[in-house]
């Protein structure tokens, strides 16, 4: 029997698995290498798309179920397709994006699909400057292309004055509030996901309906913001880093090292030696 066999990682990348700088430390790849070659499950759970986590997944074993933007798509890694989709129900939307493109053209919409791509339909004078920086893949369309095309989350940058006029929109209508969430990420992102579909949601379709298919293993979350907070709560167990915001150490089970001194390592260190908290067999 292999030492972790029994165990499944999914960690949250930016402010947790990532460090300030946006790299991964010797020791926690070194920690991850370790935990995967002895029976472990690797796993990513982020907003950003299957696409866009590439770089990271290129560098390290991730072997395991990831959960991708904010909890609209499950990916499988190894196979390179989806588990779980939760689809938007577009024409309700489709007004107010309309309205957007011809009163606030400086705003960028981007629409992500079950295949995990991106395709940014505003205006090609704007980019997105976090897609510019990270050299995230995507693609140009139009709004009327993508009408035929199935979408899992919708992401809308400009300033937070604009963006809190559109959020007013989309809130005004009880159809809209009924059946998408909307939140931001960022001062500057506002994010469109299905209903009742985040991490955490994710997280527990996880647990229940594919727990058989990860051998019954025991699933470790880990995170730092307020949109982590329901994936803790649903886990096995949860793990907040030291820098995490106040909302998702009080929904943790555990508090690891900060994310600039290698939490992967404390996390992985803390499961050898019995020391997490991992609910009944």
């Amino acid at each position: 029997m292999k030492l972790f066999q029994n165990a499944a990682l999914i960690t949250d990348l930016d402010g947790t698995l990532l460090t300030d700088q946006k790299t991964v430390s010797e020791k926690d790849q070194q920690a991850l290498r370790y935990f995967t070659e002895n029976g472990g499950l690797l796993g990513f759970a982020t907003g950003r798309s299957p696409r866009s986590a590439s770089v990271w997944r290129r560098d390290l074993p991730v072997n395991g179920p990831c959960i991708h933007l904010n909890g609209s798509l499950v990916w499988d890694p190894v196979a390179g397709k989806p588990l779980k989709i939760w689809e938007i129900e577009k024409a309700p939307l489709l007004p107010i994006l309309e309205w957007i493109l011809h009163n606030l053209p400086d705003t960028v919409i981007e629409l992500f699909t079950p295949e995990g791509d991106m395709f940014q339909i505003s205006d090609r004078a704007y980019l997105d400057p976090y897609v510019e920086m990270n050299h995230d893949p995507y693609e140009w369309s139009t709004l009327e292309e993508m009408k035929n095309r199935p979408w899992v989350k919708v992401l809308l940058h400009n300033s937070r004055e604009h963006l809190r006029t559109i959020h007013r929109m989309l809130e005004e209508t009880s159809p809209r509030r009924e059946r998408f969430n909307f939140f931001y990420t960022l001062d500057v992102f506002l994010e469109i996901t299905p209903a009742g579909v985040d991490k955490g949601s994710a997280m527990r379709w996880l647990c229940t309906d594919y727990r058989e298919s990860l051998s019954e293993r025991k699933i470790i979350a880990a995170g730092d913001f307020d949109n982590d907070v329901h994936m803790l709560r649903e886990a096995d167990c949860g793990a907040a880093v030291g820098n995490a915001e106040e909302v998702a150490k009080e929904a943790a089970d555990v508090i690891i090292a900060d994310n600039n001194h290698s939490p992967m390592a404390d996390l992985i260190q803390r499961l050898e030696k019995g020391e997490l908290p991992l609910g009944e067999d």
